[in-house]
């Protein structure tokens, strides 16, 4: 208790997730990548920046975090696999592209955990935060909706007289079925054809059936 006093609030969340690691079953763990693409397809900084981005969101920078480890590629290319120790011997072990290239397969298939970066113990409850797939209701962590507050009017803004009064059309005046249109200079008149019955005579009622005569004998 006493040395737990005496430590910085940042020394004491160290302390917490150390334990809480601790306190679950944990598994020797590797996360193995395999960039593969054609010759005037690659491109290597595009994807560099894509593994650091994915992730870079489970890195706490006062804790635990994933790195690259690029010593395990076709050729030395990159700044950190230089090394000035072992320099000299790089003239007595030359090895061709294509071999290189079949033993990073070999050791991606054969999932080794000698060759490229060693192991590092990963807890259940950091496996599942790595490979849980997402769903349509979990969202990107580091995506943030824009927030806007909807405006109102202003006080001082009039709204008398500005409503209008909404009225009926007037109806369109019948034309005249007497009215004949004038003819044109040269064309005789055209005679109107008599328009059809306002109304049609009602159909006459059928008449009743006959009755049978009384005197008919039934079987």
């Amino acid at each position: 208790q006493e040395l737990v006093s005496h430590l910085s609030p940042g020394e004491r969340a160290v302390v917490e997730g150390v334990q809480m690691k601790l306190s679950k079953v944990f598994f020797d763990s590797k996360i193995r990548i395999l960039y593969v693409a054609k010759k005037e397809a690659v491109s290597k900084p595009r994807t560099i920046s894509a593994l650091k981005g994915t992730f870079g969101q489970f890195t706490i920078l006062d804790q635990n975090g994933f790195r690259i480890y690029g010593n395990v590629t076709t050729k030395a290319d990159y700044p950190w696999q230089i090394n000035k120790r072992f320099e000299y011997l790089s003239l007595f072990m030359i090895r061709t592209l294509e071999t290189r290239q079949k033993s990073i397969l070999r050791a991606y298939r054969n999932r080794s955990m000698g060759i490229g970066a060693p192991p590092f113990a990963l807890n259940i409850e950091e496996l599942a935060t790595i490979f849980h797939f997402p769903i349509i209701t979990v969202k990107a962590p580091l995506l943030k909706k824009t927030e806007a507050k909807r405006g109102e009017p202003p006080f001082t803004l009039p709204v008398t007289g500005m409503q209008r009064e909404i009225t009926a059309r007037p109806p369109l005046p019948e034309r005249s079925p007497s009215r004949r249109a004038a003819p044109l200079a040269g064309l005789p008149p055209v005679e109107s054809k008599p328009s059809a019955p306002a109304s049609r005579p009602a159909p006459k009622p059928l008449e009743s059936a006959p009755e049978a005569p009384s005197n008919l004998p039934f079987v």
